[in-house]
Formats: structure tokens, C-alpha cells, sequence
């Protein structure tokens, strides 16, 4: 090998480490970039941005909030927030909690996990998590707990459906009148259970005594059964995932009545109510649309059939002007949650825009 030849060799050999090394300390930098600065088009484009469903408002203020003892007819003032984004959901401070319940507090600062104890009772509770742990199993809460301001901060409903009725006391917030009202619970809508009857579904109301009540359909896919007098068990009048007919079913307590809200299929034509065990049980029927069968043509006579020679292409016969696209959930109802938190409701939004964008071509 000449001189030459060895020369221009070592000079591609240095190059190439030149190219390797050039490569690692743009790739480095990418990182160190991408961990100071973190992306910014997620929350932008909401749907394809995970955190999403736990993304605080960080504009909302204070709210002067109404606490009355039933039994003492004692009042006092708190302070509450709308503090989730897009949610009509309250948010009080677990400190404001512990004082309005008597409850201790354990924090776990490390985990971001709080444990809530009023008398025998513990709720153990995680920052930024839908999950609450309790002596009774878990509960899955419909917004999150959210970590905000050096406090965890707590759903209104967190109250309403998991601690007032594990502690036997009736918790009732009032959205309107911003008004929370406790008392010892003596409920007499004690449960609900949805039974199939082939194609018509059943849901049963358990009550301790008669009660009075109205069935109606404030909005397409929804029943509200207002039952007047009624002193409801948020936990067990309600019911999770579909069977049936019923996709899903709460219970909200109100001053003098509650109400019962069951989400049904698109199937459901028209539904009916009726009474049983002396008046004591409310059961509402739920029916599938019947739609006739069309009778199949019967030919008569003679019929002459002209075949065309060959296959005839019938793309773009039809032009569609308006195409819908509905991707399903939304707001709080959010579907199904992923192990990272991906929320479904999200997944069919980013599906239906990309839809959007394809047809539009």
C-alpha cells in the first residue's frame, strides 16, 4: 500500500468517527431538549393527549360552598373549585374534608397517597387516579382525585357514592344551591338489580316502603326515575358495565327526593313502569323496537331478465354530500381506561378525525 493510499484511508476512518461522534451528540441533544421542554401539541390537540382526562384548570378560583348538619341545623362555609378542565365536577381540598368528616389524615408524600380515616373506616386515596381503595374493595370513581397546590384535591361525588354510604351518612350536594348536606343515613332506596327477560330487560328499584315516583326520558339513551321521599344509597342504587338493555345506572340524592338515572341502548322503543311486593319495589321494563319483516316478493307471471354482456363498474354511482361520524362517549363519560390512562373516549375521537382528514381528501 503507497503512502498515498494509506493517507486517504486514515482520513476516511477519521471522518466516519466524525459521523458517529456528530450523530450521538445530535441525539443527546435531542433528549436533553425533549426533557426541558416538554411537547406542547398534546394539549393542543386534546384528544391525542393522555393526561387528558386529569388536566387541571389552573384559572379556577375559589367558591363559597354551604355545609348543613341535618340533625343540628348547624351551617358554616367552605371553599370549593371547578377544578378539572372541561368538568362541572366540585373539588374540595382533602384538608377541608378531614375537617367537615372529622376525619385524620396519613400521607404518604412519596406515593402522593393519602389515607382518609373517619372512626373505623380508612379510604385510601392516590394523586392524579380514579381508584379508591376502601375497608369494603376498590371503587372506581367516574373524574379523578387530582394532586394540585401541595393538597390532594377531592371529587364531590368521591363523597356522595364511596364515604357517605360506607360511614352510614347521608351526603347530598346540591350543584345548584352549592350546598352540601349531612346527616345520619336511614335510607329507603336500598338497591338496584337489572334482570334479562329475553328481549325486554328488567331493572328492579328496592325500597324499604312504598315511595312515589315519575319515569321519563329527559334526553335520547336516558331514563330518570324521580322517586319522591326517597333517601337513596348512592353505592348500591346504581350499577357499572351493561346487562341487557341497561348500559349503566347512578342515583343522585337531592333535598326531598332522588333521582335515578339509567343509560339504555339505542334498541329501546318505549318502556313502562309498574309496582311490586305491595308497592315496595319499582320495576321499569325496558323493550326492543319491533320492526315488521318485510315479506319477500312473490313473482307472477312472466318475466323477461336482460343480462348485459360483462361486468358493469359501479364506483361513484352513488355521490354522498354529508357523512356523520360520531366516535362514541365523551365528557364524563369517559369508557374504557387504559393501563396508562388512555381514556376511550379520547382513542375514538383521535380515530374519527383521522376519518375526517381521509374523506376530505
Amino acid at each position: 500500500m503507497s503512502a498515498k493510499s494509506a493517507m486517504f484511508k486514515g482520513l476516511q476512518s477519521v471522518a466516519g468517527w466524525g459521523s458517529a461522534l456528530l450523530v450521538v451528540m445530535l441525539v443527546t441533544a435531542a433528549v436533553g431538549w425533549a426533557q426541558d421542554e416538554p411537547p406542547t401539541t398534546l394539549e393542543g390537540d386534546q384528544y391525542l393527549d393522555p393526561l387528558a382526562y386529569m388536566r387541571v384548570d389552573r384559572s379556577a378560583g375559589d367558591l363559597s360552598l354551604t355545609v348543613r348538619h341535618q340533625a343540628t341545623g348547624e351551617t358554616r362555609m367552605i371553599e370549593g373549585r371547578l377544578l378539572l378542565a372541561d368538568s362541572k365536577e366540585m373539588y374540595l381540598r382533602s384538608a377541608t374534608v378531614a375537617t367537615v368528616l372529622k376525619a385524620g389524615r396519613f400521607w404518604q408524600g412519596g406515593l402522593r397517597r393519602l389515607t382518609i380515616k373517619i372512626g373505623s373506616r380508612n379510604f385510601v386515596l392516590t394523586g392524579n387516579n380514579r381508584l379508591v381503595v376502601t375497608d369494603e374493595g376498590e371503587a372506581l370513581l367516574p373524574v379523578p382525585v387530582l394532586d394540585h397546590a401541595g393538597d390532594l384535591w377531592l371529587p364531590m361525588t368521591l363523597l356522595e357514592t364511596v364515604i357517605g354510604p360506607q360511614i352510614q351518612e347521608r351526603v347530598s350536594w346540591d350543584p345548584v344551591a352549592r350546598r352540601l348536606d349531612l346527616g345520619s343515613a336511614e335510607y329507603n332506596v336500598t338497591g338496584l338489580t337489572v334482570e334479562r327477560l329475553g328481549r325486554s330487560t328488567a331493572v328492579h328499584i328496592q325500597c324499604s316502603s312504598p315511595l312515589g315516583y315519575r319515569a321519563s326520558s329527559p334526553e335520547p339513551g336516558v331514563i330518570e326515575m324521580k322517586i319522591y321521599g326517597a333517601e337513596v344509597n348512592t353505592a348500591r342504587v346504581a350499577r357499572q358495565g351493561r346487562r341487557g338493555l341497561v348500559l349503566g345506572a347512578r342515583s343522585y340524592q337531592h333535598s326531598d327526593y332522588a333521582i335515578v338515572n339509567i343509560r339504555v341502548d339505542d334498541l329501546v322503543g318505549h318502556f313502562r313502569t309498574y309496582t311490586a311486593d305491595g308497592g315496595a319495589e319499582i320495576v321499569l321494563v325496558l323493550e326492543e323496537e319491533q320492526v315488521s319483516a318485510m315479506p319477500s316478493p312473490v313473482p307472477h307471471g312472466r318475466a323477461r331478465v336482460n343480462i348485459e354482456q360483462g361486468l358493469v363498474d359501479m364506483t361513484n354511482t352513488i355521490r354522498v354530500r354529508t357523512v356523520v361520524i360520531d366516535p362514541g362517549h365523551g365528557g364524563h363519560d369517559v369508557g374504557a381506561v387504559g393501563g396508562q390512562g388512555i381514556l376511550e373516549k379520547n382513542v375514538n375521537l383521535g380515530v374519527a378525525k383521522e376519518l375526517q382528514r381521509y374523506l376530505r381528501r
